[in-house]
Protein backbone atom coordinates (compact mmCIF):
# COMPACT_ATOMS: atom_id res chain seq x y z
CA UNK A 1 0.00 0.00 0.00
CA UNK A 2 2.01 3.33 -1.07
CA UNK A 3 1.18 5.97 1.43
CA UNK A 4 0.49 9.20 0.59
CA UNK A 5 2.78 11.10 3.11
CA UNK A 6 2.95 14.99 2.38
CA UNK A 7 0.36 14.06 -0.53
CA UNK A 8 -2.80 13.91 1.90
CA UNK A 9 -4.59 16.73 2.35
CA UNK A 10 -6.61 16.94 5.28
CA UNK A 11 -9.68 17.23 5.89
CA UNK A 12 -11.09 21.52 6.16
CA UNK A 13 -13.73 22.80 8.84
CA UNK A 14 -16.58 22.11 6.17
CA UNK A 15 -15.53 18.93 5.33
CA UNK A 16 -15.09 18.04 9.01
CA UNK A 17 -18.77 19.27 10.08
CA UNK A 18 -20.19 17.54 7.20
CA UNK A 19 -18.67 14.38 8.39
CA UNK A 20 -19.57 14.87 12.04
CA UNK A 21 -23.66 16.00 10.88
CA UNK A 22 -23.47 12.36 8.55
CA UNK A 23 -22.64 10.35 11.53
CA UNK A 24 -24.93 12.13 13.63
CA UNK A 25 -28.08 12.20 11.82
CA UNK A 26 -27.50 8.02 11.35
CA UNK A 27 -27.18 8.19 15.26
CA UNK A 28 -24.19 6.49 15.99
CA UNK A 29 -23.50 8.57 18.55
CA UNK A 30 -19.79 7.89 19.95
CA UNK A 31 -18.47 8.42 15.80
CA UNK A 32 -20.40 11.74 15.98
CA UNK A 33 -19.19 12.59 19.23
CA UNK A 34 -15.36 11.65 18.42
CA UNK A 35 -15.59 13.75 14.94
CA UNK A 36 -17.35 17.24 16.46
CA UNK A 37 -14.34 16.92 19.34
CA UNK A 38 -12.26 17.08 16.14
CA UNK A 39 -13.92 20.15 14.84
CA UNK A 40 -13.47 21.32 18.42
CA UNK A 41 -9.64 21.17 17.95
CA UNK A 42 -10.07 22.80 14.38
CA UNK A 43 -11.76 25.88 15.40
CA UNK A 44 -10.52 28.01 18.42
CA UNK A 45 -12.90 31.04 18.18
CA UNK A 46 -15.31 30.53 20.81
CA UNK A 47 -17.42 33.48 19.32
CA UNK A 48 -17.59 30.82 16.16
CA UNK A 49 -20.83 28.96 15.20
CA UNK A 50 -19.57 26.10 14.22
CA UNK A 51 -17.73 25.84 17.27
CA UNK A 52 -20.93 26.45 19.65
CA UNK A 53 -22.95 23.99 16.96
CA UNK A 54 -19.89 21.42 17.64
CA UNK A 55 -20.14 22.13 21.56
CA UNK A 56 -23.93 21.45 21.00
CA UNK A 57 -23.10 18.38 19.08
CA UNK A 58 -20.98 16.87 21.55
CA UNK A 59 -23.79 17.22 25.05
CA UNK A 60 -25.95 15.98 22.50
CA UNK A 61 -24.21 13.18 21.62
CA UNK A 62 -23.21 12.24 25.56
CA UNK A 63 -27.46 12.34 26.37
CA UNK A 64 -27.50 10.00 23.67
CA UNK A 65 -25.49 7.92 24.78
CA UNK A 66 -26.32 7.95 28.31
CA UNK A 67 -23.69 10.23 29.28
CA UNK A 68 -23.40 13.62 31.24
CA UNK A 69 -24.11 16.32 29.11
CA UNK A 70 -21.78 18.72 30.97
Amino acid sequence: MHALGKEYVYPGVEMQEQRARAFFDAHKWKEARGEYEKLLTMVKDPANPTRQRAQLRVAECRVQSKGAPS
